[in-house]
């Protein structure tokens, strides 16, 4: 009754599914389910931001690419393990006989590496409202050459793939452990820890706030630094302005205002103008806070 089961589920679900996967790689399968890969075109933050956006088409091709995983599966098994244009699946492990058994499998070393994520990930600018895309010299998402400038050795997937669940920005513990903050009564100090990418990465308008307060809830906040990319555009292109973004490697210093008894360190995650569309909890979190002097 289980094989009887299991071939009902392969013959009827599409085999470019995860959830066809599923049925052999049940961990894997699990975790993906719980990822922001899995939910590209359903979050409701890019849900929000996508229906004003002016160019959707480009906004597809990385959150609901076509020819791999099924519409409205987000980034899929088949996005990434089956490469446009070819027949078989591809692992950076070595292949065993049932996996050759069960379909078309081979070994590619790249697959381990940042090339397997940098389609997504590092990514031009386009000129707005042009067709076909024609991209330019600015950066959407430069993670791969932040990744290449700041000397880590251990690749992406060696940080970011322990599980396909695929952690991030998103994983609040995960992005308070990777930010040193230390704070006395003159001056607070920023650094980033065994990172190997500026922070925040990603989405260009993604940004972390530091905050400096007079009491412990922040209400009164005596001044703040956005760490974050500023773009502007110009006629048909988008052009950056700065970056004052964490960089690896090195260490940011504060000013603290008289009076200053805490701070807290906040991240954003959507562009300006989502208020109240979705919720507050969507939009940023707080990831970290202390007082002055104090652990």
């Amino acid at each position: 009754m289980v094989i009887a089961s299991w071939l009902v589920m392969v013959l009827t679900v599409d085999p470019r599914a995860a959830e066809s996967c599923g049925a052999c790689h049940a961990s894997q399968f699990e975790a993906w389910s719980r990822s922001r890969h899995a939910h590209t075109m359903t979050q409701p933050l890019f849900s929000a931001s996508f229906a004003r956006a002016r160019m959707r088409g480009w906004c597809r091709s990385c959150h609901e690419p076509r020819g791999s995983a099924p519409a409205g599966e987000g980034i899929g098994c088949t996005t990434c393990h089956l490469p446009t244009g070819q027949n078989e699946l591809v692992t950076s492990h070595e292949v065993t006989e049932a996996a050759r058994a069960a379909h078309p499998i081979r070994t590619d070393p790249s697959f381990g590496t940042a090339k397997a994520c940098e389609g997504c990930h590092q990514f031009s600018q386009p000129i707005l409202d042009t067709f076909p895309i024609e991209n330019t010299e600015v950066w959407a998402q430069d993670t791969v050459h932040e990744w290449e400038a700041s000397g880590v050795k251990a690749s992406c997937q060696a940080c970011h793939f322990k599980t396909h669940e695929a952690t991030g920005a998103h994983d609040l513990n995960r992005l308070a452990g990777a930010i040193e903050v230390h704070a006395d009564k003159r001056v607070a100090t920023l650094s980033l820890k065994k990172v190997g990418h500026r922070v925040p990465t990603g989405d260009p308008f993604r940004r972390l706030v530091f905050e400096a307060c007079s009491e412990e809830a922040c209400v009164k906040t005596l001044k703040r630094w956005a760490f974050q990319r500023i773009f502007t555009i110009e006629g048909k292109r988008v052009i950056e302005k700065s970056d004052s973004r964490l960089i690896p490697g090195q260490v940011r210093t504060l000013e603290l205002p008289k009076g200053t008894t805490h701070w807290r360190l906040r991240v954003v995650f959507a562009e300006s103008g989502l208020e109240g569309l979705v919720d507050a909890a969507e939009l940023g979190a707080v990831v970290m806070s202390g007082q002055i002097g104090g652990p």
